[in-house]
């Protein structure tokens, strides 16, 4: 028979990462077909952060079990909820999946291009683009693109080219559900 390392250890010696994988296993002693968790990663260590991450995607996947998590990590929701509702002051505002959530609060995506030359011409030509919505000039080397829909990477590429810039890098920013949960409640600090 295998033993545990912490078989005979008294619940309130073990560390937060343990207590909480504790609960769960308790939580799955009968197989429940629904799982409830609240906040099930405060206080523990990544490590065990990650792996109930693991264990949760695996028992949802594979165990077809449905999870409801609540959290007021935005980061954590976002990588593991397929549906999401926004709760605030024990009322539903939105809901959805994470994308449509987005799409209630920001239509436009943030494209931060860094070249190894910015001149007046290229940032004219580049405003001009369809689906460039504004142009800021962040610094020397990096051009801040306000961008919908309708916004095309190879015609920007291309305007850029014919300028003979280099391009050292090019990162799109979409909104987090952090900032859709603050745009939808408010940034303010509550009581």
């Amino acid at each position: 028979m295998r033993t545990f390392r912490y078989e005979k250890e008294k619940v309130k010696k073990l560390s937060g990462g343990m207590k909480r994988r504790l609960n769960i296993a308790i939580a799955l002693l009968h197989h429940p077909k629904i799982l409830i968790l609240d906040e099930p990663t405060v206080g523990v260590d990544p490590q065990s952060r990650n792996y109930i991450f693991t264990f949760l995607k695996d028992l949802s996947i594979n165990k077809n079990t449905t999870i409801i998590y609540t959290s007021h990590y935005m980061e954590e929701v976002e990588q593991l909820c397929s549906k999401i509702f926004i709760i605030d002051e024990g009322k539903e505002i939105a809901s959805g999946d994470k994308e449509y959530l987005k799409s209630l609060v920001f239509s436009n995506t943030k494209l931060i291009i860094e070249v190894n030359n910015i001149t007046a011409n290229l940032i004219f030509d580049l405003k001009n683009i369809n689906g460039v919505l504004s142009l800021n000039e962040e610094d020397a080397s990096t051009l801040s693109l306000i961008i919908d829909k309708s916004f095309t990477i190879s015609k920007a590429l291309s305007v850029i080219e014919n300028h003979n810039v280099s391009i050292s890098k090019i990162t799109y920013e979409e909104p987090s559900l952090e900032d859709v949960f603050l745009n939808l409640t408010g940034k303010n600090l509550r009581d």
